[in-house]
């Protein structure tokens, strides 16, 4: 046998499960820490915005260490780190060419971490790059 609610009773029931669900979920949402935005320049990145020179973080794990590129005062692309206490790791690909004018470097498209294999709390880091080098061109 089905028993059937008035539209009023519905709406009424409907109304008090949507303000409980609002009031248990306002603690977390309404009070939710503004994020932090700090600009920075990585080492070796140039100045020229015309050429697409400087800095660009390309990503950031768990642990806030950011992945990214920066083209320097020639245009040649790099690779970076910045760790959480703000040194920069600047690296490039052994096997990157060296010439601006055809977008030559280092890459990075991404980042992740893993914990340790050993759990001595120091995390594993795996930085995603590609890199174009003379041959890239034939």
């Amino acid at each position: 046998m089905k028993t059937w609610m008035s539209l009023a009773e519905c709406l009424r029931r409907s109304a008090s499960i949507c303000a409980a669900l609002y009031v248990m979920g306002s603690g977390t949402v309404l009070h939710a820490a503004a994020p932090i935005v700090k600009s920075f320049d990585a080492p070796g990145a140039g100045t020229d915005g015309d050429t697409q020179q400087g800095t660009e973080g390309v990503a950031i794990n768990d642990f806030g260490t950011i992945a990214g590129l920066i083209r320097d005062s020639k245009d040649i692309r790099h690779g970076f780190l910045r760790h959480p206490d703000g040194t920069f790791t600047v690296f490039d690909h052994p096997e990157a060419g060296t010439n601006g004018a055809t977008e030559q470097g280092t890459k990075v498209e991404g980042i992740f971490s893993a914990p340790s294999p050993d759990n001595t709390g120091t995390p594993i880091t795996s930085i995603i790059l590609t890199f174009a080098n003379p041959t890239d061109a034939l």
